[in-house]
């Protein structure tokens, strides 16, 4: 049996780390798709966009995380989204927990230790 935490504690327990570290979470995306009563299938939110969207203040600065468990790697259009965000001057953080998530906001400078 796996004792992987499934996704979306993971992307909570994310969201709440970054609150308590005075980050400014603005929430989180969904993305995905289901059929309709009509038998037709119809997706929703906005495809490789992260699964967190914060900003640091006081600078303003986007703050972009995807959360990956296991051992799930970007999409090549995650991939696609990280690159254009980054170059246009956002923080982009691929985090396995919350833990990891903070580590790698120290360690880019983002966060204090």
């Amino acid at each position: 049996m796996s004792t992987q935490r499934p996704h979306l504690e993971v992307v909570r327990n994310c969201l709440l780390a970054l609150s308590l570290r005075g980050l400014r979470p603005c929430g989180r995306t969904e993305a995905g798709g289901g059929l309709m009563p009509s038998g037709r299938f119809k997706r929703f939110g906005t495809r490789h966009w992260p699964d967190i969207t914060a900003v640091v203040p006081p600078t303003g600065r986007a703050l972009f995380i995807e959360v990956k468990t296991g051992r799930a790697r970007l999409t090549a259009g995650q991939r696609r989204f990280r690159d254009c965000a980054t170059d246009a001057g956002a923080v982009h953080i691929v985090a396995r927990s919350a833990d990891d998530l903070i580590e790698q906001l120290i360690r880019g400078g983002i966060l204090s230790p």
